[in-house]
């Protein structure tokens, strides 16, 4: 059995999209040997792509073209990913506590099956009252300008956010770019310098604990427009 398990997947479908998005997740961890410009799959620009185990001709206008199904910008372009949750994402043992940060609490999602699962276009939620849920957000943050962006994040409860490389595999509580909950009682921020024009992968995640539950994000940057 392959070490990744993509040989005992059901579906000849499930092991070529399941290849197609290990060698993605290669392709995008700048500053590795497998980095690539051409770093996201569309399997649309493929000669033959599944579906189950039949085989789809995808005629390609034109021709084929050298690096398919390899291109330089994500498939969305716009809006995020939004996963909805039962359940707090922390650890609710420590938080009860008063501790605050959980241990392992990003990887809860990964055991997760989530409610609703939908593309957005900012970070806005569901009114969840004092409902114990959680959500995460999984997109790519394109910056408008080469400059220092800084990002902020108030949340009640806890919160994690991750951009770049951690965003995509191995995001932890100790790599997390910020982390804040309730508790901290003021708004955490960080800054990285950005590229113009650069597809950034980012990971948000939050979870209400208990009582009344709040969210926000923004950022801004240092961009000095050119004189005249």
């Amino acid at each position: 059995m392959a070490a990744n398990g993509i040989s005992t997947l059901s579906t000849k479908e499930l092991r070529q999209v399941a290849k197609l998005e290990l060698a993605q997740t290669k392709r995008q961890q700048v500053g590795t040997q497998g980095y690539r410009d051409l770093r996201y799959y569309d399997l649309d620009l493929l000669p033959t792509k599944y579906s189950g185990d039949g085989i789809v001709n995808n005629p390609n206008a034109g021709g084929l073209q050298a690096g398919r199904p390899w291109k330089t910008t994500p498939n969305i372009l716009a809006g995020l990913w939004r996963s909805q949750y039962n359940g707090y994402f922390g650890d609710d043992a420590e938080f009860a506590g008063g501790a605050g940060q959980g241990v392992n609490s990003p990887n809860w999602f990964d055991t997760q099956i989530p409610t609703e699962s939908i593309q957005v276009t900012d970070f806005s939620k569901p009114n969840i009252g004092t409902a114990l849920v959680s959500f995460q957000w999984i997109g790519y943050f394109r910056a408008p300008h080469t400059a220092n962006y800084t990002f902020y994040i108030t949340s009640d409860d806890e919160s994690y956010f991750w951009i770049g490389n951690n965003a995509i595999t191995n995001y932890t509580t100790a790599n997390a770019n910020i982390w804040t909950w309730a508790g901290a009682g003021e708004t955490a921020s960080d800054s990285i310098a950005l590229t113009a024009g650069e597809y950034y992968p980012i990971r948000v995640q939050y979870g209400n604990a208990t009582g009344l539950n709040s969210f926000s994000i923004s950022w801004s940057d240092d961009y000095t427009p050119p004189g005249p």
